[in-house]
């Protein structure tokens, strides 16, 4: 009878598991839930991950052929291949043979999730009930709302960097998702505005971003330029000497963005919880009111009822990363500069 009712109990888990896991609600990376993720496939009880989460999860760049439905994933130690249809992948060039075939769905490349396990040694696991994907994480330590904690992020990020933190005085500026960047690979990162150490704290010398999901750390110096000059990445400890870039966008834009953020919140703090958006141009009479230069300009908008609505716009000097606000008045608008000066308020409707 035990027997028969090991059976029985072992046929409904054998149920739950199959139903619970065709609807699965997040993927967990190191505790902390990966944003916007493509909902897990499970096909015949098997699962599978988008390709591009993948990508997230291990802190690579992706790249897509649509001639051959080829998903292409590289690390600083890794190149690894998948292609629609197939149960060849090529791993740093050597063809090998893995159980299940990627398939795609909506037009996305779904690889199975087992290749974490098999190829990457990474923990994988499901929770049936709780309908969590993990990869290397414990269900009683996610979160899904990524926070900053000064204590415990500031203490990966300089274990990390390990001795060259040293260097450096840390101080937290913002949470941002990254995306298309040239050297960083996609996704939300920790970022830090750092001074040199000396006698006294010098000033801003150039942002450490650190991944949230894998850790990773890239320390970005205010004169960066787009051939990476000065740019570095950190992993365990070290400083990795030639590291896989995600080979898309310009770098500038990002360490400017970053820096009128940074400016915006130590300004007025309600304000960092602002969407901000890049813009191609803003009101030229504007512009005829502060100095002739390059500027990138923003969009601050605000969720209303579901939707983002404007606020306000704002132009920053690319070279001297001077920022400018333009807010909306009854009687014109008010022209700041950070931080909090007054410039004037013109009248955009007449000739100044």
């Amino acid at each position: 009878m035990k027997f028969l009712n090991k059976i029985i109990f072992s046929f409904l888990l054998l149920l739950l598991f199959n139903i619970s896991f065709s609807d699965a609600e997040g993927i967990y990376i190191n505790n902390n839930k990966i944003q916007n993720s493509t909902p897990v496939l499970i096909q015949n009880d098997k699962a599978f991950i988008a390709a591009g989460d993948l990508s997230v999860a291990i802190g690579g760049s992706i790249s897509w052929n649509k001639d051959s439905k080829t998903a292409t994933i590289k690390t600083d130690t890794l190149k690894i291949e998948f292609t629609n249809g197939s149960n060849i992948v090529k791993l740093n060039d050597n063809k090998v043979s893995i159980e299940l075939k990627p398939v795609l769905k909506n037009g996305k490349l779904m690889i199975p999730a087992t290749v974490l396990r098999d190829f990457l040694n990474f923990k994988i696991s499901w929770n049936y009930k709780t309908k969590n994907f993990l990869i290397n994480s414990d269900e009683k330590s996610i979160v899904d709302t990524i926070k900053f904690s000064q204590k415990n992020d500031t203490a990966k990020l300089e274990k990390t960097i390990g001795s060259d933190s040293e260097k450096f005085s840390f101080t937290y500026a913002l949470t941002d998702d990254v995306k298309n960047e040239k050297y960083l690979v996609d996704g939300k990162y920790f970022i830090f505005k750092a001074g040199e150490k000396g006698n006294v704290t010098k000033g801003l010398n150039g942002y450490f971003y650190m991944n949230v999901y894998t850790f990773d750390v890239y320390y970005y110096p205010l004169d960066s330029t787009n051939d990476g000059n000065g740019i570095k990445k950190y992993s365990n400890g070290k400083e990795v000497s030639d590291f896989n870039k995600n080979g898309r966008n310009t770098i500038h834009s990002l360490i400017a963005t970053t820096h009128m953020i940074n400016d915006i919140k130590e300004s007025d703090n309600s304000l960092a919880n602002f969407t901000y958006t890049r813009k191609d141009n803003i009101n030229k009479e504007y512009l005829k009111h502060i100095p002739k230069a390059t500027y990138y300009y923003y969009q601050a908008s605000k969720k209303e009822n579901n939707a983002l609505k404007p606020q306000f716009e704002i132009a920053q000097n690319a070279s001297t990363l001077d920022v400018y606000i333009f807010l909306k008045k009854e009687n014109g608008v008010n022209i700041v500069q950070l931080p909090d000066k007054l410039i004037k308020t013109i009248n955009v409707n007449k000739k100044d």
